[in-house]
């Protein structure tokens, strides 16, 4: 007698929880199962509608859209062409900024058919594994039932697939709390920023980092006055005398993903580093690229750039505080 054995993975209850709490749905892309023998497809095809469903009717849970993914999958088959079905999925999930993607594939072993998917984190790159054993009589029930137990163990488990979400409303006030009763330095900010695509881009890093220095009651001063008051030389913020104790120089690459549907997905990687204008010593560094879908791909890219920024101020402005405070001991 043949089997048909399905070994799936997914992930977690107390972080979907934490993320319907705070109304935040937990973004999930499961790409098609694929069929090594020819022989195989019509197996993946339904067991793959099969999970989708099941995974459509858990709260707190977003799938991604599957004409979405066919369409990534085509623009995107030369890129990731070459990848292992765990990188492609990957790949393919942070693209449409989903936390979880889910892949598998039907292989024939012997006088069985195994049947294997993989839920991986796209943040962390942890993988969970979960299997079970159906007649051939029994496929169409046992794909149901193993879709209730993915959108189970996605409810127990995903702790271990996803980074925590952020509790924290207001992360400036955060920082303002972390620095109180320090002295704080006088700051200038030099950010370049560069957008590939052709539409012009406000300074999203800037703009963020200035209001998050006010914010937390640093005196910032502009960085024409300071340029002007070193006399235009190379590494000015070093000539600026007393108008400044610290400078805060950033880059950041803005891009577009891909598109889907009517949205567009973009990325932004963000690098600040922070140093003594005194001394010219590193203080802080921090850098991070983040994902984010809008409508079009300079409003997805802007949208990573700030999500970036937000997130790395917290410890950069605390650490780059503590460090300065230490010179002046």
């Amino acid at each position: 007698m043949r089997l048909w054995i399905v070994s799936l993975t997914s992930g977690s209850a107390r972080i979907l929880r934490a993320f319907t709490c705070m109304g935040i749905l937990l973004t999930v892309a499961l790409l098609p199962l694929e069929a090594v023998q020819t022989e195989d497809r019509a197996v993946a095809v339904h067991v793959t509608t099969v999970l989708y469903a099941a995974l459509s009717k858990e709260k707190g849970l977003q799938l991604v859209e599957r004409e979405r993914l066919d369409e990534i999958l085509r623009e995107q088959a030369a890129t990731l062409s070459g990848l292992t079905s765990e990188d492609r999925g990957v790949r393919v999930g942070q693209l449409v900024a989903a936390k979880i993607v889910i892949v598998g594939r039907v292989a024939r072993v012997g006088e069985q058919v195994l049947m294997t998917a993989r839920a991986m984190g796209t943040e962390t790159g942890r993988l969970l594994v979960e299997t079970e054993a159906i007649a051939p009589a029994q496929v169409g029930d046992g794909a149901k039932r193993l879709g209730t137990r993915l959108s189970a163990t996605l409810a127990k488990r995903g702790s271990e697939l996803v980074a925590p979400p952020d509790k924290r409303s207001d992360p400036i006030e955060e920082v303002r709390r972390a620095l109180r009763g320090k002295t704080l330095p006088r700051v200038t900010v030099v950010v370049t920023e560069r957008f590939t695509g052709a539409e012009a881009v406000d300074p999203a890093v800037e703009t963020e980092l200035l209001y998050a220095l006010q914010r937390c009651g640093f005196e910032v001063v502009d960085a024409a006055k300071v340029r002007q008051a070193a006399g235009g030389k190379a590494e000015w913020w070093l000539h600026a005398g007393e108008m400044i104790d610290v400078v805060i120089i950033g880059e950041a690459i803005l891009e577009r993903a891909t598109n889907f549907n009517n949205l567009v997905s973009g990325r932004a990687r963000v690098e600040l580093k922070s140093l003594d204008t005194k001394t010219g010593k590193g203080l802080a560094v921090a850098r991070l690229t983040k994902s984010a879908v809008d409508v079009s791909p300079a409003a997805a890219a802007k949208s990573a750039a700030q999500h970036a920024t937000q997130q790395l101020l917290r410890d950069f402005l605390t650490e780059m505080t503590t460090a300065w405070g230490k010179t002046r001991e």
